[in-house]
C-alpha cells in the first residue's frame, strides 16, 4: 500500500494507483486510461469526447479542429501517407506495409491477413475462417463447422 490504496475499496488495477498519483477522484471518473493521460498532456475531459485520439495527435503535433481522421490520421503520419490522396483508413496503412497495391485490390482486411500467411486470396472465398483456421492448424479441406470446430 504505498500509495494507500485499500484493496478492498477498488477493482481498476493500475489506473487507480495512477489516477490517485496524477490526483483523480476514481469515484467521479469513468474515463480509465485516457483521463489519466489527458490530464498528463493538459486536455480537460470535459471539453473533449475524443478519446484516445486528442491526447495521441497532440502528441504527434496534429490539430484536432483540423481533422476527423482518428487514429488513422496519426498512423498515416507515422507511415508518410498524404490522407488528402487516401480513403482507405486502417487498410490503406497496413497494406503499404505488406507492400499490397491498393488500386489493384478490394479485399480489406481480409487480403492483408491472407498475404502474412500465405493464401492466395484469387483460389479462396473463406474469408476470417479460412486464414482464423490456417493459424490454429485446421485444414479446411476437411471441415465445414467453421469456428465451432
Amino acid at each position: 500500500m504505498i500509495v494507500g490504496i485499500d484493496k478492498s475499496r477498488t477493482d481498476g488495477g493500475w489506473f487507480h494507483i495512477l489516477s490517485k498519483m496524477v490526483g483523480i477522484d476514481k469515484s467521479r471518473t469513468d474515463g480509465g486510461w485516457f483521463h489519466i493521460l489527458s490530464k498528463m498532456v493538459g486536455i480537460d475531459k470535459s471539453r473533449t469526447d475524443g478519446g484516445w485520439f486528442p491526447v495521441l495527435s497532440k502528441m504527434v503535433g496534429i490539430d484536432k479542429s483540423r481533422t476527423d481522421g482518428g487514429w488513422f490520421h496519426i498512423l498515416s503520419k507515422m507511415v508518410g501517407i498524404d490522407k488528402s490522396r487516401t480513403d482507405g483508413g486502417w487498410f490503406h496503412i497496413l497494406s503499404k506495409m505488406v507492400g499490397i497495391d491498393k488500386s489493384r485490390t478490394d479485399g480489406g482486411w481480409f487480403h492483408i491477413l491472407s498475404k502474412m500467411v500465405g493464401i492466395d486470396k484469387s483460389r479462396t472465398d473463406g474469408g476470417w475462417f479460412y486464414i482464423l483456421s490456417k493459424m490454429v492448424g485446421i485444414d479446411k479441406s476437411r471441415t465445414e463447422a467453421g469456428f465451432m470446430y
